[in-house]
């Protein structure tokens, strides 16, 4: 029996066997969800071994990367004190065991044993000296790495013109394909001057500096995986398109991103699943009959609905 927990130091011993009867064990698979977010609290979890890596939304709804977390740190504590919704979306990193201690047996608990509250303001003490830490020292350029497997040609230009919507500001969509997508080519010509990527394809490594509102939105660059955009050269390139505050780059036509850095987004049609053994991610799948798009599953899968014919139009325009 483990009793070296932060949450629980300098209780004599019979007191921790009374904490350690409360105490709900529980594992959950590498990748699991263990807390969404915006459900319902639904008590204190302490994390007894394995690591968990904490996910919170922004403006466009898509999961930013905050930090992991280890063995003795607690989650869903804030929900537990306010009563209001999960903060935050926390997944297994690797097998994942966790104590949980239920609302009405934390509130007895920490009454009877006032060290559980300091112990636990410690502890959110130090997540957000860390948490402080890694925001000063983050660049403010988001890069997302999409795997398409097979997606509608359509669905990552219209992810990006999502999240410059949501956003607004500026997005980069930066396919690479070996064998070239018509589609996007076509649509890329069609965009004129109203896209930084296309009047300066010429010069793509040029850092690029919106001449104004008319320049925000989302811009399309297709490109061939040499060069600039052979994947070794990849992390210089995006480092010098540094006006954009986010940058989709896209992997289509059998080329992988592998060994790059950066939150992955899978793309697939509505058929379309990740293997069982594929890492946590996000994954995309368009276009779904029936689908609501309100946010992705306790899976981690987002189905959205077909574009309507306004839609399409307004994508190419």
């Amino acid at each position: 029996m483990q009793t070296t927990l932060p949450l629980f130091e300098g209780l004599a011993p019979e007191h921790l066997e009374q904490i350690w009867s409360r105490l709900e064990p529980r594992r959950y698979p590498r990748g699991a969800v263990v807390l969404l977010e915006g459900d319902t609290a639904q008590g204190l979890y302490i994390i007894q071994a394995g690591s968990a890596d904490i996910y919170v939304a922004d403006r466009a709804g898509y999961e930013q990367y905050i930090c992991p977390v280890g063995p003795g740190a607690t989650l869903g504590e804030m929900s537990l004190f306010t009563g209001e919704r999960v903060s935050a979306t926390v997944r297994a990193a690797t097998d994942l065991d966790v104590l949980i201690l239920w609302p009405d047996d934390f509130h007895e608990l920490a009454a009877q044993y006032p060290q559980i509250y300091r112990h636990l303001g410690a502890l959110l003490a130090h997540r957000l000296r860390d948490s402080m830490r890694r925001s000063v020292g983050r660049r403010s350029q988001t890069v997302t790495l999409l795997d398409d497997r097979g997606a509608p040609p359509l669905l990552g230009y219209a992810l990006a013109a999502s999240v410059a919507w949501h956003a607004r500001t500026s997005v980069l969509l930066l396919v690479i394909s070996d064998a070239g997508s018509p589609e996007l080519e076509g649509l890329a010509a069609t965009m004129q001057a109203r896209s930084l990527a296309t009047r300066r394809a010429a010069a793509p490594l040029e850092v690029l500096v919106p001449d104004g509102p008319e320049d925000y939105g989302a811009h399309l660059l297709p490109a061939r995986p040499s060069g600039p955009f052979a994947l070794e050269s990849l992390p210089g390139t995006l480092e010098d398109l540094g006006s954009y505050d986010h940058i989709l780059v896209q992997f289509a036509g059998g080329i992988s991103g592998a060994g790059l850095r950066g939150r992955r987004v899978r793309l697939g049609a509505p058929g379309w699943a990740p293997s069982a053994d594929a890492p946590p991610g996000v994954t995309i799948l368009g276009w779904a009959l029936g689908s609501t798009m309100q946010r992705p599953d306790r899976a981690g899968v987002l189905r959205v609905p077909p574009l309507a014919v306004a839609d399409e139009q307004a994508l190419r325009t």
